[in-house]
């Protein structure tokens, strides 16, 4: 198995504490470091049953029930006492458990479910978790109308149960490939839950149903990292973008290659090509309605917003175009956040760029055409879209389709983002409220064509602490160092193959957990002065190719194991012992 295709299978199945790792490891690895904009475009074609063209899966008709809007669905889910009480004791982990998940008369048994999300982490929370159901975590190829997962959220957020909603179908009315998403009541061992808005999974199954071409690698930001801003890593090494970037799917061809490309369009297109680049390079139109939705409708935790995560970019084969895709939108309609974001005040209709860097929305603002492209966009929006009559119109409609099933719901009537609410009603009004002042600042900001000033990143991470939260890690952190000695150390480190420009090593691991190996290495054969070289991931593979090597040089090199704890900080083992090596004359 190459070293590419290890890591992307742990990325893919160890979830947001391994993210937290990958982030760490690779930041102290790195060096120094034309739709119509009169009316909404048609919406692209729905996927002809039986086609299974170019990694297109034949659809399930009932899929559509499932996710028709403005219906609540039934869920039904059943896990065994023992599984449930394991589940609850081991958070803030989230793991899968075997279950059977029910909807209408379809029952899949043996699925696996996990809570989903920070907010369904907390041990002491009192308020509904989230779920994700994944029906092949135990049965290989297992499906529920073709889709791989179920996600469930609790709309506990600033949006609660009505942002992503309001959100998605905005953008799916627009014609930009989003997830579908509804409501759902549920059920867990027949006990009512309370009601969850059930929010279509970006996977493979996603790209089945919403491109034509689904055979290109679907990359995930989840927690931000070097590259999730869209600035290019100096060195030349596209695997810096690891950190970042995780793979999704087609994890067996992803190299990075193709997001340095998109970057190094970004960054260093000439002024007067830029628009003609991103056009072929980008699917330009849908992120320019994407940029405008997100900021009328205040869903600040996106790269277009404050924090450069909580996206997907898929590049189809067919095109070779990227399309950014949104996701985790219960954070909208609030009109600041965690003390330090100001989202009405400091985020500016005509003027989308609220923090720098952020090179694709600095190259979209210094561009006169690119500009009042987004800017035609943001004004059709906001006339069509997110008037305060509109928005409460259809929040109303929202809220009186899922009333009844609030009555019922067994957790606090709020939002865990606003310690005052004391029903749902509370979140109606709030978002009412927002859609008031936004769209008065932004028919202001957009009639002016006002130009603002944006907060650097530094400064927000800086408020940040001062406002109490947790910045994310800087370039500055050194990562992981090895641990005391412990029965989990690597052990055996030796040299199998050697030439001019290669070293390949091995080594028996004894940590069946870990995330991944860091092999340090250090120059000099009297040198104790190892330094983190490359992370190896996995918790099986114990082999190393170095070919970042000097014919005639001496190396020393030694292993030690990284574990991710629930809390985002890493464990890590004591090293192997030792093996100098001499690199051959070239």
């Amino acid at each position: 198995m190459t070293a590419h295709v290890i890591m992307t299978t742990v990325l893919h199945s160890m979830g947001r504490a391994l993210g937290r790792l990958v982030a760490a490891l690779w930041l102290v690895l790195l060096p120094s470091a034309c739709r119509n904009d009169a009316a909404p475009p048609a919406s692209r074609p729905a996927p002809v049953p039986g086609e299974e063209l170019r990694g297109r899966a034949r659809p399930d008709p009932r899929l559509q029930d499932f996710y028709a809007p403005d219906t609540v669905q039934t869920v039904q889910l059943t896990i065994s006492p023992a599984d449930l009480r394991r589940m609850q004791a081991v958070l803030p982990e989230r793991i899968y458990v075997p279950g059977s998940f029910r909807w209408n008369d379809i029952t899949v048994e043996g699925v696996g479910i996990r809570y989903k999300g920070n907010s369904s982490s907390s041990p002491e929370s009192p308020f509904k978790r989230s779920f994700l159901v994944r029906f092949d975590e135990f049965v290989d190829k297992a499906r529920f109308l073709g889709l791989r997962r179920v996600a469930l959220d609790n709309g506990i957020q600033f949006g609660g149960l009505y942002s992503e909603i309001l959100i998605l179908e905005v953008l799916a009315d627009l014609g930009v490939p989003v997830p579908r998403a509804n409501y759902a009541r549920v059920y867990l061992n027949g006990e009512h839950m309370g009601v969850y808005v059930n929010v279509e999974r970006i996977d493979e199954s996603f790209l089945a149903h919403h491109f034509e071409d689904a055979t290109g690698v679907l990359y995930e930001v989840d927690l931000g990292g070097p590259g999730a801003d869209f600035a290019k890593i100096d060195g030349g090494d596209p695997w810096r973008y690891a950190a970042a970037f995780q793979p999704k799917t087609r994890e067996e061809t992803a190299d990075f290659r193709d997001l340095a490309e998109l970057l190094a369009v970004i960054n260093d297109t000439a002024e007067d090509e830029i628009e003609a680049k991103l056009e072929q390079t980008l699917e330009l139109e849908d992120f320019l309605w994407t940029t405008a939705v997100l900021l009328l409708a205040g869903a600040f935790d996106q790269y277009t917003g404050w924090q450069p995560h909580n996206f997907y970019l898929y590049r189809q084969p067919s095109t070779g175009r990227w399309s950014y895709i949104p996701w985790d939108l219960d954070v909208g309609f609030a009109p600041e956040a965690f003390g330090h974001i100001q989202v009405l005040a400091g985020w500016n209709a005509a003027y989308p760029l609220p923090v720098v860097p952020r090179p694709l929305l600095e190259r979209i603002c210094r561009n006169e055409r690119l500009l009042e492209r987004y800017r035609a966009k943001a004004d059709h929006a906001l006339e069509r879209y997110f008037t305060p009559r509109r928005i409460e119109e259809r929040v109303d409609a929202l809220h009186e389709l899922i009333e009844e099933d609030l009555a019922s719901d067994p957790f606090p009537q709020g939002r865990v983002t606003a310690p005052t609410d004391r029903s749902h009603a509370d979140a109606v009004a709030g978002i009412k409220e927002f859609a008031v002042a936004r769209y008065a600042k932004a028919r202001q900001e957009l009639d002016e064509k006002r130009v603002s000033a944006p907060i650097r990143a530094e400064e927000l991470a800086a408020a940040a602490r001062r406002a109490g939260g947790r910045p994310s890690p800087g370039p500055g952190d050194r990562g992981p160092s090895p641990g005391e000695p412990s029965s989990e150390d690597p052990t055996d480190l030796r040299v199998v193959s050697l030439s001019d420009s290669r070293i390949e090593l091995v080594w028996t691991s004894h940590a069946k957990d870990a995330a991944a190996h860091i092999v340090q290495r250090c120059e000099g054969e009297d040198n104790r002065r190892f330094d983190n070289h490359r992370p190896v991931f996995g918790p099986g593979p114990s082999s190393f190719t170095d070919e970042d090597v000097r014919g005639g040089a001496i190396y020393r090199y030694r292993v030690y194991a990284v574990f991710p704890q629930p809390d985002g900080q890493i464990r890590a083992s004591g090293p192997c012992a030792p093996v100098t090596v001499r690199v051959p004359e070239h």
